[in-house]
């Protein structure tokens, strides 16, 4: 009597936690690059990289902003490997040179760039609420129920 093979697969997922970074090397230049800022804790697919850094000389919010510069993105050709599909490793990574001011500076720096997010978050919501307020409104007009004189 034959009986069905039955199989177990476990993938090897890799943890992050808050204040790493990580990053798919054949996607980073399409903008696959985070830091994990919201959450405790996190499980990624094995294809990832994940590192953090030396917090007393290089701040995690100061990297990642410098990681989503243009310049960041223009430098990526010059360090990636591969031939079918591009691939940036950790060394690679590590192989760019930044320019990493004090701590004190790189402090201020985020604290400025994460004003100016959350302000964006801000407008984007305040625009959401506006188009809707206008659906309303586009709806009462259209369909009469509104008149204007």
């Amino acid at each position: 009597m034959r009986e069905k093979l039955q199989v177990r697969m476990y993938l090897t997922y890799k943890i992050i936690r808050k204040g790493q970074f990580a990053y798919n090397p054949s996607r980073v230049n399409v903008g696959s690059l985070d830091l994990l800022r919201k959450f405790d804790i996190g499980i990624l697919s094995p294809m990832y990289v994940v590192f953090e850094t030396d917090q007393k000389n290089l701040i995690p919010e100061y990297l990642y902003y410098l990681l989503k510069t243009n310049w960041f993105y223009g430098h990526i050709p010059m360090f990636v490997q591969g031939s079918v599909r591009d691939s940036l490793s950790f060394d690679g990574l590590c192989g760019m040179k930044f320019f990493i001011p004090s701590i004190e500076e790189q402090t201020a720096i985020a604290e400025v760039l994460q004003t100016a997010d959350k302000e964006i978050e801000l407008l984007k919501t305040k625009a959401k609420q506006l188009k809707e307020q206008k659906k309303g409104l586009m709806q009462q007009l259209l369909t009469g129920r509104k008149r204007l004189l």
